[in-house]
């Protein structure tokens, strides 16, 4: 979608799912667009971690903040944290 690297853009796929548009790559998301009360429609960025607990921990002893969760979703259990800086992005692994 962005030419970003060289993998073919049949490889990538976007789809409405759980009141999202998901952009998925290898069968897994990579990105949604959803809206929620307090944003406006937005990309998302989720990076897959094998712990969400643990990432969210690490994340704030970094400096960064928890804005959401962690807690179980459709796709396994997800945070929405904020880096140091404020940029939003979240981490997903598997449901517990």
């Amino acid at each position: 979608m962005f030419r970003w690297d060289d993998r073919d853009p049949a490889d990538f796929e976007v789809r409405y799912e759980h009141e999202r548009v998901v952009l998925r790559s290898a069968d897994r998301s990579v990105a949604a667009l959803r809206s929620a009360k307090d944003l406006s429609p937005h990309w998302e960025v989720f990076f897959a971690v094998t712990d969400t607990d643990t990432a969210a921990h690490r994340a704030t002893s970094l400096g960064g903040r928890v804005l959401d969760g962690p807690a179980d979703s459709p796709y396994g259990r997800v945070a929405r944290l904020a880096d140091a800086e404020g940029g939003h992005f979240s981490v997903l692994g598997p449901a517990i």
